[in-house]
């Protein structure tokens, strides 16, 4: 029965340390805002499905109201110039807004 307590403490303990280490910022990750011309949801849905899996790309935010596309990626992985052309390559005209510091 001690043995059992003990081990489930344990588990807890590691699965505790395992959650909270996911939420720590990595530095190597930065964010680049495009505006890009969209005419519908199937334009942003065209985005979202090809550049999600684009090297580095940690998240993925295409608003179509705004006509915004904000991209979470790895510094070491991608660039926000090879991003813009992975979205040019979709035949979207693709503007930057603001580049990372």
């Amino acid at each position: 029965m001690k043995r059992t307590i003990l081990w489930i403490i344990g588990m807890i303990f590691v699965s505790s340390n395992l959650v909270f280490s996911g939420k720590k910022a990595n530095v190597n990750d930065t964010t680049v805002n495009f505006h890009v011309w969209m005419d519908c949801e199937s334009c942003k849905a065209k985005i979202e499905k090809n550049i999600a899996f684009e090297k580095g790309v940690k998240a993925l935010d295409v608003s179509m109201q705004d006509q915004t596309v904000r991209i979470k990626y790895k510094k070491s992985s991608n660039n926000p110039e090879m991003l813009k052309q992975a979205i040019e390559k979709l035949h979207y005209k693709v503007e930057v807004l603001e580049l990372p510091k």
